[in-house]
């Protein structure tokens, strides 16, 4: 390889690599894109209007749904879905996050109250166990015996 060319290669690499390292497909910075194996959320009640705070960003909560176990909501950001599922006896919080394309399983301890919500939740990241013999599965340990 030439002298001459060695450093135009080197400079396009390099280019290359500042620009990969900025943003991911979607718009979202790759810092943000990466999934934490922690996070702290938090719902905060505006206006009567339920909202998230997760790494210090804010989401917007949709409708929430009551299930027979327990409550869903659903918040979103640009490239960021997070489903927060509140188990009935409001001592258990799973949540899913949708990243950047990747997603991840959180477990989490609730403290606090708002609008029947936990105010702040610490979350671990975890990965779901296989149970039984497959077809759905629940995030929540069962209920019932045997």
């Amino acid at each position: 390889m030439g002298a001459a060319v060695r450093p135009l290669l080197l400079g396009l690499g390099l280019a290359a690599l500042l620009a990969s390292a900025c943003e991911s497909d979607d718009g979202v910075e790759r810092e943000e894109s990466d999934l934490t194996q922690s996070m702290t959320l938090r719902f905060e009640l505006a206006d009567g209007v339920v909202s998230l705070r997760a790494s210090g960003k804010k989401l917007t909560c949709s409708e929430r749904f009551e299930g027979l176990a327990g409550e869903r909501v659903t918040c979103e950001r640009d490239g960021e879905d997070l489903q927060v599922i509140v188990k009935a006896d409001k001592k258990s919080v799973v949540v899913v996050r949708d990243l950047a394309g990747k997603r991840g399983y959180y477990t989490c301890t609730p403290s606090g109250d708002v609008e029947g919500l936990p105010a702040q939740m610490k979350c671990k990241a975890t990965t779901l166990r296989p149970r039984g013999t497959g077809g759905l599965s629940s995030p929540f340990d069962s209920s019932v015996e045997g």
